[in-house]
């Protein structure tokens, strides 16, 4: 780009400098709009889009968490090593192994929790665990330690030694840990990851579930069934773990346990 040169200018012996300053100015703006056309976004080809990452197939789209993905329902259908769940009117695909752990819970009574076993108490909807770690028991599920420990994995409490951990809820104000006693109203539990005992409250309408190891032939049509793996190329969840449980007339209202 050249700018032109006033007449007065060359006649009075400025045109040398003028010229400098110019031809610098056209430089620096050459310049500039070089670099804004190189970093300005370059626009796709015509006729192409985004790929969007695959999502799985199914009942609520499987959620995913730390890695894995999960699912959860009722089983439709059984063929081969793979399964179809059904979830608020929506169908998801699982396959599974010889290699998936298994479990299942199945009803159970008082007479089967023991001093050692294993418990995931669940108290009423909305409450808490009592200042001393108390709470009063709706559903009780108990299985058998593993390897003579009950949750493991477990953290300690960070606050009072008193009371129940966070670690030992399950949620919904719920606790976890191993029987010390049995009483026919009352359970004590060293609550998991701590070493304070809690009582669980127990009431004629507090309902047992025992969970116990199982394998790929308990999988059947009309249980409810829970997953958690990842998933293959086709959306299908591949499971590594699935819990079983017992149906409620056709339904599976609820999959905490």
């Amino acid at each position: 780009m050249t700018l032109p040169v006033p007449a007065s200018l060359m006649r009075r012996g400025y045109a040398l400098p003028v010229l400098v300053g110019i031809t610098a100015l056209s430089i620096a703006a050459c310049g500039s709009s070089s670099t804004t056309s190189s970093s300005s976004p370059q626009s796709a080809p015509p006729g192409t889009t985004s790929a969007a990452a695959p999502t799985p197939s199914g009942s609520s789209p499987a959620a995913k968490g730390g890695g894995k993905y999960h699912a959860a329902g009722l089983i439709t259908s059984v063929t081969g090593s793979t399964l179809t769940l059904r979830n608020d009117n929506a169908n998801s695909t699982v396959g599974f192994s010889s290699a998936t752990k298994v479990s299942e819970l199945t009803p159970a009574a008082l007479t089967d929790v023991k001093v050692g076993s294993c418990v995931s108490v669940r108290p009423a909807r909305g409450t808490s665990p009592a200042p001393d770690g108390s709470v009063t028991a709706v559903a009780v599920t108990v299985s058998t330690p593993r390897d003579g420990q009950c949750f493991p994995n477990a953290r300690p409490s960070a606050g009072s030694p008193t009371s129940a951990p966070p670690s030992g809820r399950p949620g919904h104000g719920g606790l976890r840990g191993t029987v010390s006693s049995v009483g026919d109203n009352t359970l004590v539990v060293t609550t998991a990851g701590g070493n304070a005992p809690a009582n669980v409250g127990l009431s004629g309408t507090t309902t047992y579930t025992k969970r116990a190891p199982s394998d790929v032939q308990a999988i059947a049509q009309g249980k409810c069934l829970t997953a958690r793996g990842t998933t293959d190329g086709n959306g299908t969840l591949q499971a590594d773990v699935i819990s079983l449980r017992p149906a409620d007339n056709g339904t599976c209202p609820s999959m905490r346990h």
